[in-house]
């Protein structure tokens, strides 16, 4: 399973840390910020790390996508 991070914030950390948990690692992380890119690259089992969201989904399909932005974003991801 194909799995997209968009936020990688401290609740997109949240969930990277219960998706590897549970067995997951086919993981990409969305983030406009470098630092919490970096930070989840190091620290979780990720694939690709994308600072554009439509970076993101050019490089494949997902299964699944977890929008964990403030809330004023979710509308337009």
């Amino acid at each position: 399973m194909k799995i997209l991070v968009i936020g990688a914030g401290s609740i997109g950390r949240r969930h990277i840390k219960n998706l590897n948990f549970l067995g997951y690692t086919n993981i990409d992380v969305v983030d406009i910020n470098d630092t919490n890119l970096k930070y989840v690259k190091k620290n979780f089992k990720i694939r690709n790390v994308f600072n554009n969201f439509k970076d993101a989904l050019s490089s494949g399909s997902y299964n699944v996508a977890f929008v964990l932005t403030p809330p004023i974003y979710h509308i337009p991801i």
